[in-house]
């Protein structure tokens, strides 16, 4: 009973330590980077003090110590990884924006010329100048989004890396 005890304080005690620097990141404030290493420290003092209760022995302070400093390592180290994989997303997705809108470009302008060269034989372009509308409203619509990626990328890499007070 004790390990499942200590397996799942272990568990909590990693959730705690990943949501609290998850936080911290995100606020980017001295409150959230204290309460990310003041979290895990309190709560594995309460885990190794109630393990210690049931198993009779007393507190081991350097064991309570060593737990909390790995547990908000793991969570750190979590953090930065998914911050990463953020970043790495975004780029992804800034160049896939980047390849539709060279290919709207290659569309947009096939069908310029095929409207001159309806207007020039004297055929009706109608439908060519609604298609061509349709193509240059993607291409806004594609530059638009990529201005909201590259500013959310700026925004990011603007960000100091350490607490602000």
């Amino acid at each position: 009973m004790l390990e499942i005890l200590v397996f799942f304080s272990i568990l909590l005690g990693f959730c705690v330590s990943q949501m609290s620097a998850m936080e911290a990141i995100r606020k980017r404030n001295a409150v959230w980077y204290a309460l990310s290493a003041l979290l895990p420290c309190l709560y594995s003092l309460f885990v190794w003090l109630t393990v210690s209760l049931i198993d009779g022995r007393g507190l081991n302070i350097p064991a309570a110590a060593f737990f909390w400093l790995y547990l908000m390592a793991l969570g750190w180290l979590g953090t930065w990884q998914e911050k990463g994989e953020q970043h790495r997303a975004k780029l992804a997705q800034l160049d896939e924006v980047e390849q539709r809108l060279i290919n709207d470009q290659s569309y947009i302008d096939e069908w310029q010329q095929i409207v001159t060269d309806m207007d020039r034989d004297g055929q009706d372009a109608t439908e060519a100048r609604a298609i061509l509308e349709g193509l240059r409203q993607s291409k806004a619509d594609y530059l638009a989004r990529r201005d909201r990626i590259l500013e959310e990328l700026e925004q990011r890499h603007a960000q100091p890396a350490g607490p602000r007070p």
